[in-house]
């Protein structure tokens, strides 16, 4: 009794543990609303009064439906037809006299018998792991037996109409409702097909399954059987699931869809991006298991509803920024390449210095794109320049004197760097704003424009460094150490070599500028030593740089 009890602790902690909410794991079974058909084939085993050895064989068909709401729980009906197969010996009371139980010239045939029977049940079933290939699973109910025991049908009827052996049994027919439990498993071939192995045993309420009741007589002269019969089975299962094609999270995606893409059946907005996943395969086509799928800083959701940018554009509008850099950074439209309408694109813009949200920066009535002095407050009459001032555009159309060289006259803050205006050539480009080197102390170098991810210096980053190596040159006494620093995006490894490969770019340039290559050392620290946080743009754009320190030889 103890096991028994074991067994159903165990029974119960397993179905508690299978109630616990699955998650979620590609390529898995959904069988939420399924409906399972089934053929039967198998044995009986006989148990009553006579002896046991026999068996016989049993086949039928079984259905059973997944709830839809919890594919742990299922209902189902089950038929079989078969034999049961015993020897008509009562073993129990006679001993090992009991071959002499029944004359021989009452069976000439031998006291083989067998009971034709066929059940009709209906059927709860407990599925243990109903969402894996391996699915063990108990079941139970209540079935109706109709059962031919052999003598009864073969037994002679009077001419009165009544049976010789069995005056009680008019009909060879019987039935009998009684309880039915089992175990089984399945193991599934594909989504549609599954094989699997079933027992169970029948707990009858009649004691005439095999023609014989062994009767106890009562004081009130009635008669009771000593206990009933009943019987085993043991069948092989071979499944076919109907109706596969079910929305469990109705975001218009079918399971098997979902299954296909990898993405979660019972969630409809798998990457948390505000999209739902049919939204994202059927209508966006957006990866519906990233919820950034061009990788611009913005959700899949929030491009389509707020921004109306396009999720699977990184630069929607074509201006050299990313949807998430004029958003979050810049507050331009990622649908206009040029927000202010100046004449710049916002990338141009934010290169230059100037505002990409004002089309006149320095408020002096030539818009940005027309302003040859974007950032000075300029006359009308002189192409947005200060009067007095002439640009080198203007200088080399022959329109003005050449310029006198312009030092650093403003500071702006952008995205990644401190930087200010400088004339250099024909152009106004950006550079940045440093301390003049000295000996003994660093010169920061925050932000120095390299190409994106690479080491090639861009031509903002020739003047300031014209003037380090000028500076080199007139101080033949001093060595310069380069050490180039990244943020903290990306691997250690990767911001490493990044760190080094451009310090060398600062070196080699020093040196095609006539700096001897022995006063130059490079080396990079990749993202070992911030100067601040990481957590911040900002901080990153200062994390970001290259440092010169002067020492004496």
């Amino acid at each position: 009794m103890s096991g028994v009890r074991a067994l159903l602790v165990g029974a119960g902690v397993v179905f508690l543990w299978a109630q616990e909410p699955a998650y979620y794991r590609p390529f898995r079974l959904y069988p939420e609303g399924r409906l399972e058909v089934s053929l039967l084939g198998g044995m009986t085993k006989y148990a009553g009064e006579f002896s046991t050895h026999r068996i016989h064989a049993l086949t039928g068909i079984q259905f059973r439906y997944f709830l839809p709401f919890s594919a742990e729980l299922a209902l189902g009906m089950r038929s079989t037809f078969g034999y049961l197969a015993y020897d008509r010996r009562y073993k129990w009371r006679f001993g090992p006299s009991y071959y002499e139980q029944f004359p021989p010239q009452d069976y000439p045939g031998g006291a083989y018998r067998r009971t034709k029977i066929a059940t009709w049940e209906a059927l709860l079933f407990v599925n243990l792991f109903p969402r894996s290939e391996f699915n063990p699973y108990l079941f139970g109910g209540f079935g109706l037996l109709s059962f031919q025991p052999q003598d009864i049908m073969e037994d002679a009827i009077t001419p009165s109409g009544r049976r010789i052996h069995y005056p009680n049994f008019t009909e060879a027919d019987e039935f009998n409702l009684h309880p039915v439990a089992g175990i089984g498993v399945d193991y599934y071939l594909t989504r549609r097909f599954s094989i699997g192995l079933q027992a169970a045993v029948h707990g009858l309420t009649t004691d005439w399954l095999d023609g014989f009741s062994l009767r106890i007589l009562t004081p009130d002269g009635d008669t009771l059987p000593s206990h009933n019969d009943g019987y085993g089975e043991l069948l092989v299962k071979l499944s076919y699931y109907l109706f596969d094609e079910r929305d469990h999270d109705r975001d218009g995606l079918t399971n098997e869809e979902e299954e296909q893409l990898a993405t979660n059946p019972y969630y409809p907005d798998t990457d948390g991006d505000g999209l739902s996943d049919f939204e994202e395969a059927r209508r966006y086509y957006t990866n519906p298991l990233l919820a950034d799928t061009d990788g611009d800083g913005l959700t899949d959701g929030q491009e389509v509803f707020r921004y109306f940018s396009d999720p699977t554009r990184r630069d929607t509008d074509g201006d050299g920024l990313s949807d998430g850099e004029e958003v979050l950074y810049y507050g331009t439209n990622p649908l206009r390449a040029d927000s202010d309408g100046d004449g710049l694109s916002d990338w141009e813009e934010i290169r230059l210095g100037t505002n990409p949200m004002l089309a006149d920066t320095d408020g002096d009535g030539t818009r940005d794109g027309d302003d040859l002095c974007p950032r000075l407050l300029g006359s009308l009459t002189n192409h947005g320049c200060p009067d007095g001032y002439a640009h080198p555009a203007l200088a080399s159309l022959g329109l003005a004197p050449e310029p006198p060289e312009r030092r650093d006259t403003l500071v702006v803050v952008h995205r990644d760097t401190i930087v200010v205006e400088r004339i250099v050539r024909d152009t106004v480009v950006v550079t940045q704003l440093v301390e003049k080197p000295a000996v003994g102390r660093p010169m920061v170098l925050p932000g120095l424009f390299f190409e994106f991810n690479k080491a090639t210096l861009l031509p903002e980053a020739e003047a300031l460094l014209e003037q380090v190596a000028e500076w080199l040159k007139q101080n033949p006494a001093v060595t310069v150490e380069v050490r180039g620093h990244t943020d903290s995006i990306g691997t250690d490894e990767q911001n490493l070599l990044l760190s080094r490969l451009r310090a060398e770019a600062v070196r080699e340039f020093l040196i095609a500028r006539g700096v001897e290559p022995q006063r130059i050392t490079a080396y990079g620290l990749g993202r070992t030593q911030p100067l601040d946080t990481n957590s911040t743009p900002l901080g990153r754009a200062r994390n970001r740089r290259v440092e010169l320190i002067f020492r004496p030889q």
